[in-house]
């Protein structure tokens, strides 16, 4: 409902109302699930974490690049929180639909390590909004091989590499090269994540 509303503002169009939808929706089992977070302790994380080995911890995260002209791009991106290695990202002008996380996790997996679940388990710490908590997406998770942990709260309590990474992608990236509009961003995007990439192995 906040990508469709947020497409028909952009022409100029009114919002919608998702009040008289709820009940619809709900009859027919198309409501995200209460997070996960909240009700779940074991799948809570505290956002102060140490991480002892590459691929043992990876944190999700999800970037809005306005453009010059107005247009927005989407970035999803997971991160080693050891190594600082990006382990996937996907991009949209369109926002990301309930079923993105789900299809991100599968190709972050197979990515890494060439398979479709991972040779041990992989904490996977992203936020507590309903598209990452709801039962469909953390069993699919777990199905993987994962270990899906979220924020005890509403905000985001990262364990700062992801916020670290956005700020240098931010200012390195963005705000330093071309932004005019969505397909310049969308064009740059894979040499921006491959420099950056470049520099760890450096690092």
């Amino acid at each position: 409902m906040l990508i469709v509303n947020r497409l028909r503002r952009d022409k100029g169009r009114s919002t919608l109302n998702r009040k008289p939808l709820h009940r619809p929706l709900s009859r027919n089992n198309l409501l995200q699930r209460r997070c996960l977070a909240d009700k779940a302790p074991r799948h809570r994380h505290e956002g102060k974490v140490i991480t002892q080995g590459p691929n043992l911890r990876w944190e999700s995260e999800r970037l809005e690049l306005r453009c010059d002209n107005g247009e927005v791009v989407c970035v999803m991106f997971a991160i080693d929180t050891y190594s600082h290695q990006i382990i996937g990202w996907t991009a949209s002008t369109a926002g990301f639909t309930w079923d993105s996380p789900r299809n991100f996790m599968l190709m972050c997996v197979k990515r890494q390590f060439g398979q479709h679940r991972t040779p041990h388990a992989v904490e996977w710490l992203s936020d507590n909004g309903h598209a990452n908590t709801s039962n469909e997406i953390v069993a699919f998770a777990i199905g993987l091989g994962l270990l899906p942990r979220f924020a005890p709260f509403r905000r985001t309590a990262s364990t700062g590499v992801a916020e670290s990474f956005a700020r240098t992608f931010l200012a390195d990236y963005f705000y330093g090269y071309g932004r005019r509009d969505a397909v310049t961003v969308l064009g740059l995007l894979d040499s921006w994540f491959e420099d950056y990439e470049a520099r760890q192995s450096k690092a």
